[in-house]
């Protein structure tokens, strides 16, 4: 699952929230949204613009990056080093 932050551009808003727990008991949980979202990516090397599209991403509005798994990216094609 993809976990976007303030700066994607939300697309649509799926049903319902999710409950999401820290690593510690001790940290209280939260609940966020399950959003579509775009992500633009520009690589500092190329220069060359992609639009990443996120499906079904737990939106944490807070954050002022995005987090994308490596193996999801690769699964759509995206070369990853």
């Amino acid at each position: 699952m993809c976990c976007v932050g303030k700066n994607a551009y939300l697309i649509g808003e799926k049903a319902g929230t999710i409950t999401v727990s820290g690593f510690s008991p001790d940290l209280p949980s939260m609940q966020y949204k399950i959003v579509n979202a775009a992500l633009l990516y520009e690589c500092p090397y190329t220069q060359r613009k992609l639009i990443l599209l996120a499906q079904g991403a737990l939106h944490v509005p807070s954050m002022s990056h995005n987090l994308i798994h490596p193996f999801i990216l690769r699964e759509a094609g995206v070369v990853v080093h």
